[in-house]
């Protein structure tokens, strides 16, 4: 037996990088060849591209994970099965069953580090370790899985009420395990079958089930077949290549060329020929398959409307800003119908009710803050300069405040309006979108922007007694810089030598900082005043 090759295929490799590339190259070849390998991780890609297609997952770290997520399964595949050569002959279906389950968790484990990143890197445990604060390091893990544990029981329960919201964490998740069993799937039937069709049936299936109807990106199933049948012509070749050596026959190594061009030549006759070939079909036979499968899609279509409603994302264009002024001007612009407009609705982890949104129990009252504001000059408030924004991924903390006199609170939000701004209960630290953290200082939060009708926000919210209160300190500005709250604690030029002097008797004999303003608070609580304008006369 003897493989002969031209001598134009023969490469001039006396550079040491050139065999120190092809000895790593061959040392590290998988089993198949690199090129079966690429191809299968490619196709096994090709379900997450078609969800891009769509805009399903607004956060682009979350659709960065979809698609690592199927390729990586074909690589944890690959490494199970034996990187360079099979690990035994047969496998016993129970063997296969735990191979599959254990290879699914580690996909869990995979996906909950893209989305949660509650491993610690490098750097936190560095931090850790020379501060020896690891009780930290642990908190923060366990306050990333309760809030992600928040958001599935929101989710869930509006699931079972009917007024479930969209929550990207969730379906990015569901597809990203469907992903990864995909690439599973893949791998092992080209690994152990050594056949393209049946590997690539599944996510050439989802693929074109979710392309099909689209209006754009069906170029994406054009590539996938090329991927499918350049795969089939090397598995194919391969087995050529074995039974000819087992009956000691001699080839030749350029014949794969003569093969890929023939079947590249086909291909592209089809595809031309599909493209002037019109659509047939016998009417009958059409009308009768779809009224067969049509209370299926019926209740496929509910189920998904249920768990995942908003699939058509809103506009992506400019962010909004805060205007300044009276904390309820829209009281008094409002119109006398105001108190009846639906603004949004709000599920929170403070209550988990299987009712409808009209009978579900009230949750604790939280104020949906959108905004923080800094000066008042006497007439309204607002913000000095604008201070810069900062990109923030989704499901990440635009700042790590201290959790002392703080509880986890997760919001579900669905908004009547579309809004550039996100509302949550103060003190909002991170968001299920990609949005924009405008902060003016270091741990002060001005607002929280991302263009949107519907997300789930995490919030920080004060959970301190009275007995807390009335033993706190008085607040005492650094020595070796600037005063954070310098802002938040200055009074306004406009403030009177005689409001302060009064100000100054109500709290002489008191000590705490508490203790002062609930005296500075009974006294204005003894002034009655409302918003109600009396409407003009017929003049």
């Amino acid at each position: 037996m003897q493989a002969t090759s031209s001598p134009e295929m023969l490469q001039d490799e006396s550079h040491w990088a050139l065999r120190q590339g092809r000895r790593v190259v061959q040392r590290w070849r998988p089993y198949l060849g690199w090129l079966v390998l690429a191809l299968t991780m490619f196709i096994a890609t090709l379900p997450a591209l078609a969800l891009d297609v769509h805009d399903w997952l607004r956060a682009a770290r979350l659709s960065g994970a979809v698609r690592t997520v199927g390729p990586v399964a074909v690589l944890a595949m690959w490494l199970a099965l034996g990187w360079r050569q099979p690990r035994g002959a047969r496998w016993r279906w129970w063997q296969t069953l735990l191979l599959y389950a254990g290879l699914m968790l580690l996909g869990a484990l995979l996906l909950s580090q893209l989305f949660l990143r509650w491993i610690p890197g490098p750097v936190a445990l560095v931090d850790a370790a020379r501060t020896g604060d690891w009780p930290a390091l642990g908190e923060r893990i366990v306050a990333q899985w309760t809030a992600f544990g928040a958001r599935y029981v929101l989710w869930w329960q509006g699931v079972r009420a009917g007024g479930a919201a969209q929550d990207d964490v969730i379906f990015a998740g569901g597809a990203g395990l469907l992903a990864w069993f995909t690439g599973l799937v893949t791998a092992w039937f080209v690994y152990r079958r050594r056949h393209a069709f049946a590997g690539a049936l599944l996510p050439l299936w989802l693929t074109i089930n979710l392309l099909v109807l689209a209006q754009q990106g069906r170029y994406v199933i054009l590539i996938g077949l090329v991927a499918v049948l350049t795969l089939h012509l090397q598995l194919d070749h391969g087995n050529l290549i074995r039974r000819w050596q087992a009956r000691g026959w001699d080839y030749s190594a350029d014949v794969i060329i003569d093969r890929a061009v023939a079947m590249g030549g086909v291909t592209l006759m089809l595809l031309a020929f599909g493209l002037f070939m019109p659509n047939v079909a016998v009417r009958p036979i059409s009308d009768w398959y779809y009224g067969l499968i049509a209370p299926v899609d019926t209740q496929v279509d509910a189920l998904t409307e249920r768990l995942f409603p908003e699939y058509e994302r809103t506009s992506r264009r400019g962010l909004g800003t805060v205007a300044g002024g009276l904390p309820n001007e829209f009281l008094l612009r409002g119109g006398p119908d105001l108190g009846r407009q639906l603004v949004m609705r709000v599920r929170t982890s403070d209550v988990i009710s299987d009712s409808p949104y009209d009978e579900a129990p009230a949750p604790p009252g939280n104020y949906m803050r959108g905004a923080t504001y800094a000066d008042y000059d006497g007439r309204g408030w607002n913000n000095g300069p604008a201070d810069a924004r900062t990109q923030v991924s989704a499901n990440a903390r635009w700042s790590t405040p201290d959790w002392a006199g703080r509880r986890l609170v997760v919001q579900s939000v669905q908004l009547a309006f579309v809004s550039g701004i996100i509302y949550g209960a103060p003190e909002p630290v991170e968001t299920s979108l990609d949005y924009r953290a405008q902060e003016r200082g270091p741990d002060d939060l001005v607002a929280l922007y991302a263009r949107t009708d519907g997300y789930t926000v995490a919030s920080l919210v004060p959970a301190v007694n009275e007995e807390e209160l009335v033993a706190a300190a008085a607040w005492t500005p650094p020595a070796d810089g600037p005063d954070p709250l310098a802002d938040q604690l200055a009074l306004p030029s406009t403030v009177t030598d005689r409001t302060r002097a009064l100000a100054a008797e109500l709290t002489a004999d008191l000590e705490t900082p508490y203790a002062k303003a609930r005296a500075l608070e009974l006294y204005l609580r003894q002034f009655e005043y409302d918003l109600t304008v009396t409407a003009p006369g017929p003049d």
